[in-house]
């Protein structure tokens, strides 16, 4: 049993140096009629390739009152994985112009930004290794 544990340790040590999947910085612009989208929630998810179940992680970023937001992968590494994503982009909150310091019921908190763009996404990008300009504008009415 004694002898048993160098092995053990390798083993656990070749699992931890495991190759990290290769991902690309992206960052964007998110905009909506036009406008910039501040405060939004955009969320790459990884789609498996043909004949595989294993997609990799997903990544997201916040939109800033320019609507610039960069992806971090899940696990805090810059970018997204190489390959297909469904992107997402989120907004719930109060609706434009109304403040307060009561905070939102739970019913209250709707997400702003229409199915099409988020829950049942059309929108795809491809991830290249290196930089992304993931820019979208999102037709609103």
């Amino acid at each position: 049993m004694v002898r048993c544990w160098p092995l053990g340790v390798a083993l656990a040590l070749a699992a931890g140096c495991a190759k990290a999947p290769q991902a690309g910085l992206v960052s964007g612009v998110i905009r909506v009629n036009g406008k910039p989208l501040a405060g939004a929630t955009v969320t790459f998810a990884p789609i498996a390739p043909e004949g595989s179940i294993e997609a990799g992680d997903a990544s997201s970023g916040k939109t800033n009152e320019k609507g610039e937001y960069t992806l971090t992968t899940v696990r805090g590494v810059p970018g997204a994985v190489i390959g297909k994503h469904r992107v997402r982009v989120s907004l719930v909150g109060r609706p434009a112009g109304e403040t307060g310091d009561v905070p939102l019921p739970p019913s209250a908190a709707k997400d702003r930004i229409p199915p099409k763009f988020n829950g049942d996404t059309t929108l795809t990008f491809d991830v290249v290794p290196g930089p992304n300009r993931a820019d979208f504008d999102l037709a609103i009415p």
